[in-house]
């Protein structure tokens, strides 16, 4: 047995002879009492290989065994808890199913009772036959549930073949199709020790529990392998965008990242490199991510198909979010990142850029799509461009970030255009003060003398320097002003 102390708490850690891996948190002086009981048994354990045997389980099998195990040979188990006055409950995920209990007092008791509820497993045609009316109407219920079909639309979006996708609960089809034989197998093979945690809170004797384990009679600790069998599953995800209509007071939506690959970093890596690094900024004779981080890495911009990826992806989604008025389009944040090649250093990135808006509005014209676009003076683009304009001024506006402005002076400056400094690729020098931050904005007018507006950063940390706030407030006053 382990004793951690932290925070002036002590946590009791130990494996007990059956296999089951306890955890005790005891609580002096707390009037509740809790116990969980959880099995490595979730919903997408739908496949599985045990001592080298393939077996594949109805969707929705794991909750319907968390169902089963409430009732027994000698009655429901709700019953037994009421009598001695606790609460329980269990719930089912994808990867776990978990049974709990609280109580003020007959702990032990209501510990003897989980212990029984969850290792003694009691099917029969009769009772599983009831049982799946139960359950269907239960997954029936939850289809009239918005924030339940948001969650399940959402997943089906995201993966193709895993079976995360599928309900928890199963189809209805799936239900029909399980068995007591089913039931008593997954129970064999998940519901015992070696495959399972009990974490118990409250103000408890740690040796009080250790003998209701051994009293218990657990099932004996086996060596039987489990392995999970998880679909290959596409790094795209299965769909874009989906929209469904329910009685909602306001929309309900949800938005994730696809992060499917399940490899250790190193094997991850190469497979990224394989097919993705020839689209990254080259620095110093390598394309590779900058400083590892995805969102920091320029592309290679003088590369036709990097621009072409680039270009589909932000019209496929212009094409997709076509209610959205304005999209923006920038490059990564970052500094001192841009891509050294050859080829690229043959213009500065905002001509670069410049060229890539022009490849965006040709596609999206070709597609009949009227989104604008928004492109950004920041970082790299703050040096205006040196040969290219952008050839549709109405499909665009023009983003000014002056990310290094000083917040003690206000836009009603006068450009110093001394300030200019010509642009040097990854040893960027970025001007200071209102007056030479502006003139670099005056730069780009030359070329560009439409749609135009601020982004600002007045809460990033100015703010912490200006107790109060009112330098803020006046220069806040004097920039919508002067703008």
């Amino acid at each position: 047995m382990h004793c951690f102390s932290m925070y002036n708490e002590k946590k009791y850690e130990f494996r007990h002879k059956s296999g089951l891996y306890v955890q005790i948190l005891p609580k002096k002086g707390f009037r509740r009492k809790y116990a969980y009981l959880t099995t490595k048994f979730g919903s997408a354990d739908s496949e599985y290989l045990c001592d080298g045997k393939k077996i594949k389980v109805p969707h929705g099998t794991a909750h319907f065994l968390e169902h089963k195990m409430f009732e027994k040979k000698d009655g429901d188990v709700f019953e037994k808890y009421s009598k001695t006055g606790a609460n329980a409950n269990a719930f089912t995920s994808h990867l776990v199913t978990s049974y709990n209990f609280d109580c003020v007092d007959n702990f032990e008791e209501n510990l003897n009772i989980l212990l029984e509820q969850v290792f003694v497993p009691y099917f029969t045609p009769e009772n599983v036959e009831k049982e799946k009316g139960i359950i269907i109407q239960e997954i029936n219920m939850y289809r009239d549930d918005p924030y339940d079909v948001r969650y399940q639309e959402f997943l089906k979006l995201l993966y193709k073949n895993n079976p995360v996708k599928i309900d928890i609960g199963g189809t209805e089809d799936t239900v029909r199709s399980i068995t007591p034989e089913i039931l008593y197998n997954c129970h064999k093979v998940f519901y015992r020790p070696d495959n399972m945690c009990l974490v118990v809170v409250g103000d408890v004797n740690v040796e009080t529990i250790e003998k209701a384990l051994d009293r218990a009679g657990l099932p004996k600790y086996t060596d039987n392998q489990i392995e999970r069998i998880q679909p290959a599953e596409p790094e795209k995800p299965a769909g874009i965008r989906s929209v469904c209509q329910k009685d909602t007071s306001c929309p309900l939506f949800a938005f994730g990242f696809k992060d499917c690959t399940g490899l250790p970093r190193e094997e991850c890596e190469e497979e990224y490199k394989k097919e993705k690094y020839q689209h990254c900024a080259m620095i110093n004779g390598r394309r590779v991510l900058f400083g590892d981080f995805d969102m920091n890495t320029n592309v290679c911009m003088s590369n036709p198909e990097t621009r072409r990826i680039i270009v589909q992806s932000v019209a496929d989604y212009c094409q997709v979010q076509n209610h959205i008025d304005y999209i923006h389009v920038w490059l990564s944040d970052g500094t001192n990142n841009h891509c050294e090649c050859e080829a690229c250093k043959k213009k500065v990135p905002s001509d670069w850029y410049v060229i890539m808006m022009n490849e965006i509005d040709e596609e999206l014209t070709k597609r009949g799509l009227d989104s604008r676009i928004v492109f950004i003076c920041y970082v790299d683009t703050f040096w205006a461009p040196q040969e290219e304009t952008i050839k549709n001024p109405e499909r665009f506006a023009l983003l000014y970030a002056p990310i290094k402005r000083f917040y003690n002076e206000h836009y009603g400056f006068e450009p110093d255009m001394s300030a200019l400094t010509p642009y040097e690729r990854n040893h960027l020098v970025f001007p200071r003060g209102m007056a030479a931050n502006l003139a670099y904005l005056v730069d780009w007018k030359r070329t560009w003398k439409h749609d135009t507006f601020c982004y600002e950063y007045y809460f990033w940390r100015a703010q912490w320097y200006d107790m109060g706030s009112r330098m803020l407030a006046r220069t806040i006053y004097n920039d919508a002003v002067n703008q």
